[in-house]
């Protein structure tokens, strides 16, 4: 674990099966603040002793990371109940991000569909810019936010547009809906 100026935690997971990158997951009190593709880190494991420290303090933390390893290793798998802290982001912003977290697991949304969601059509470009300022890629999914005429318009992961294209691949080929976790509370 490495703890920042600011309280929050950093825990690294490996790639999983399915998804061949690993996650480094930055968590406050309240929840996740930062989730970023890398193949490897510093950070120690999440399921080392700091780790398990961790999620005995949080209660929200093992489940979250039992989910997002399900995930990594393409089980079907309903992130929306792992807490989130999105309070860094500006309101549109946050607006965008919370919406996009209702995507369902192997769907696509398009950047205007979303903008309409949040009441503000024609800001396709403005969700655009809210998706590439998403601090928790797979828990906000924003890999599910495609272009109306069927692109996959961009992704700020390693590979980019590749790894967004592999992770909506492993989605739609999961062969099933997603199970939903039990909602996970923050701040325990």
């Amino acid at each position: 674990m490495t703890r920042s100026h600011n309280g929050s935690n950093t825990f690294w997971m490996p790639p999983g099966q399915a998804v061949p990158v690993g996650l480094e997951i930055t968590c406050s009190t309240a929840g996740v603040t930062g989730v970023r593709f890398a193949s490897r880190s510093k950070h120690p494991n999440a399921d080392s002793a700091t780790g398990r420290e961790f999620a005995r303090t949080h209660s929200w933390f093992g489940p979250a990371l039992a989910a997002l390893q399900r995930y990594l290793d393409g089980a079907p798998v309903d992130l929306a109940t792992i807490p989130i802290d999105l309070s860094s982001q500006p309101p549109f912003r946050r607006r965008v991000q919370e919406a996009c977290r209702r995507i369902a697991f192997g769907r696509t949304q398009t950047y205007a569909d979303l903008a309409r969601q949040v009441r503000a059509p024609g800001a396709a470009r403005a969700v655009g810019s809210a998706m590439s300022h998403n601090p928790v890629p797979l828990l906000v999914p924003c890999h599910r936010v495609v272009r109306a005429d069927g692109g996959l318009g961009g992704f700020s992961g390693p590979g980019g547009v590749s790894l967004k294209a592999d992770l909506l691949r492993m989605e739609r080929g999961s062969g099933g809906e997603a199970v939903r976790a039990p909602r996970l509370a923050s701040g325990t």
